[in-house]
């Protein structure tokens, strides 16, 4: 199955609501019936990637992003030497003096859902990068209730400023997001960070996803260290889709140094309902 991923600018996103962020407080449509796959990705996840069109059964992924590649849409080669975790790898060079772009992208096995998230290593002290995701499918979430959602996190890590052009470190890791049904809210974490290939001198540091609000199956929340609260470093997004919400999707966009302010992590996480304290997938 074929489907792009719209993924609205700056100048688009000024007039539509997107989900609060922070805060311990309830939202509203966390439950119910889902009439409409369309979802927002807030501009904070966004960032520079203004679209991109990830086909998991062709192996193909065009992104329209800036100083990625030409014409317009790129097509980013499929990489899979980069694989990590079950998520694809895409890359994008389209000359030695350009920026070296890698995108990490996943479609869950019920097939409902998919996430990405992009990055170039960065250059002229800008790093450029984005996440994505999508509900492929019709989708039903509870009223009531409260449901965890584990499995593998990947990202990408933008780091240098000179103009060479050097790919994103890519980083891995383990994440959970819980959600309350009856207060629709979520939150969550990432644990047990680490390199893949390449390493950088900073620590990867434990992260908490604070509470936040579902709003028709979609939420948009800050990142903190874990231990460091209130202190902000950067923000997350996902959604809800499948039967009864059996699966969850999103992206995160931060700071993954402490104290740093330049370095950036663009991750993604594509996780299945687990019963709690057995691994087997919710009905």
């Amino acid at each position: 199955m074929k489907y792009t991923v719209a993924m609205l600018g700056l100048a688009a996103l000024a007039g539509c609501s997107v989900p609060s962020a922070g805060g311990g407080t309830g939202g509203s449509g966390g439950g119910g019936s889902g009439g409409n796959t369309a979802v927002i990705v807030p501009v904070q996840v966004a960032e520079d990637i203004t679209s991109a069109t990830y086909n998991p059964t062709s192996n193909t992924l065009s992104v329209d992003a800036i100083l990625d590649g030409s014409p317009l849409v790129a097509t980013y080669a499929r990489t899979p030497a980069l694989d990590v975790q079950g998520y694809e790898a895409y890359s994008i060079k389209e000359s030695s003096t350009q920026r070296s772009f890698i995108g990490l992208f996943k479609q869950n096995a019920r097939g409902n859902l998919s996430a990405g998230a992009i990055s170039d290593g960065g250059q002229a002290n800008e790093i450029l990068n984005g996440g994505t995701f999508t509900r492929v499918s019709l989708y039903t979430a509870p009223t009531s209730g409260l449901a965890s959602y584990v499995g593998s996190y990947v990202g990408v890590i933008g780091y240098e400023s000179n103009l060479a052009g050097v790919p994103p470190v890519i980083v891995q890791g383990d994440a959970v997001l819980n959600a309350d049904f009856d207060h629709a809210v979520v939150n969550g974490g990432i644990n047990n960070r680490q390199y893949v290939g390449q390493a950088l001198p900073g620590a990867l540091l434990p992260l908490a996803l604070r509470i936040t609000p579902i709003t028709n199956g979609e939420f948009a929340g800050k990142v903190e260290y874990i231990g460091k609260a209130n202190g902000a470093v950067g923000d997350y997004a996902g959604v809800f889709g499948g039967l009864n919400a059996s699966d969850v999707a999103g992206v995160l966009v931060f700071n993954p140094f402490l104290g740093d302010s330049y370095t950036k992590e663009t991750g993604v996480f594509v996780l299945p309902c687990v019963q709690p304290g057995t691994g087997v997938p919710c009905p």
